[in-house]
């Protein structure tokens, strides 16, 4: 049972890179089976790694609340590895990219990056800052950006920029697709944040 399940969350990989998300042979489907089975055989880690899956396919359905409200429980919880929980955060930092929430996806992936030096995940770091520097793209930070995908030191000077964040905790509103820091309410009434 344990093997057919991790084969079922393999066909689900390949499915979703074919771009098969929804229905009866997506990607979707087959780690909904997957996590079935790894329900049935209480193994907490990989429920939650399968979990993580439908998370990102959650994600490239153009659901970005929900992926995010996904990603942000898996983050902070135990079940995952540190790699995988600090991927977990940076894929919030991605949604909230996408939504147009380009100050607040640096400060989420700035915690990622540090986790993922912290352990020592070189190429994990590496897409992180790549992500990093297009969230700094998208607030017009160009110079940051660039230092972000070229530099080993690149999050010194964003850092610097983002030092006003500080440790203010945040929190995934429920009338917007972006977490905001808790002090700052929510900005868009009932509509979801504008595109630059």
């Amino acid at each position: 049972m344990y093997l057919h399940a991790r084969s079922l969350v393999l066909l689900a990989d390949a499915r979703r890179d074919q771009g098969k998300l929804i229905g009866p042979l997506s990607a979707v489907h087959a780690c909904q089976r997957a996590l079935s089975l790894f329900t049935e055989l209480d193994n907490p880690r990989r429920v939650a790694q399968t979990q993580l899956a439908l998370a990102v396919g959650t994600e490239m359905n153009g659901d970005l609340h929900e992926a995010a409200r996904r990603y942000q429980a898996l983050a902070s919880g135990e079940r995952l590895s540190g790699r995988d929980r600090a991927r977990s955060r940076l894929w919030i930092g991605t949604v909230l990219s996408k939504a147009g929430e380009h100050e607040y996806a640096a400060r989420v992936m700035l915690e990622a990056v540090r986790e993922l030096e912290d352990l020592g995940e070189t190429e994990d770091w590496a897409t992180a800052q790549q992500k990093l520097a297009l969230a700094c793209r998208g607030i017009g930070a160009l110079d940051q950006a660039f230092t972000s995908s070229t530099s080993p030191a690149a999050a010194a000077p964003w850092k610097r920029r983002c030092s006003a964040f500080g440790s203010t905790p945040y929190t995934l509103t429920s009338c917007c697709r972006t977490k905001r820091p808790a002090t700052m309410g929510c900005a868009c009434s009932t509509r979801p944040p504008r595109r630059p």
